[in-house]
C-alpha cells in the first residue's frame, strides 16, 4: 500500500465513511493486514467507547475467523492430496498384481 492509499484509508476511518458492505470493518482489517495500527483513537469521534471496542473486537474475531478458514483449506488440499496419491498408489499396485497374475510383467513403481 502506498503511502498515499494508506493515508487515505486512515482518513476514512477517522471521519467514518466507507461505502463498502462490511463498513468500517474493511478499513480496520485492510490497515491491519498492511501492517497499520489501529486503535480507538484511530475510530470515528462520534462513536462512543463501547461501539469502538465493538468494532475493534469485531475485526480481530474476523481476521481469526478468515485464518482459520484458510488453514482448513490448506488442510483439506492435503488430505485429498494424500488420499489421491495413496488411491493411486493402490491402483498402481492393483495393476501390477493383476498383470503379474496374467502375463508375469510388473510396472515399475
Amino acid at each position: 500500500m502506498d503511502f498515499a492509499e494508506l493515508l487515505f484509508h486512515r482518513l476514512s476511518l477517522k471521519i467514518g465513511i466507507d461505502c463498502r458492505e462490511s463498513g468500517l470493518s474493511w478499513l480496520i482489517m485492510e490497515l491491519k493486514r498492511r501492517g497499520d495500527k489501529v486503535t480507538e483513537e484511530s475510530l470515528p469521534n462520534y462513536l462512543d467507547k463501547r461501539s469502538k471496542e465493538y468494532l475493534l473486537n469485531k475485526t480481530h474475531h474476523e481476521q481469526v475467523l478468515d485464518q482459520l478458514v484458510r488453514e482448513k483449506f490448506e488442510f483439506v488440499k492435503l488430505i485429498m492430496r494424500e488420499t489421491l496419491t495413496k488411491k493411486r498408489v493402490s491402483q498402481i499396485r492393483d495393476y501390477n498384481f493383476k498383470n503379474f497374475r496374467k502375463s508375469s510383467v510388473v510396472l515399475p513403481l
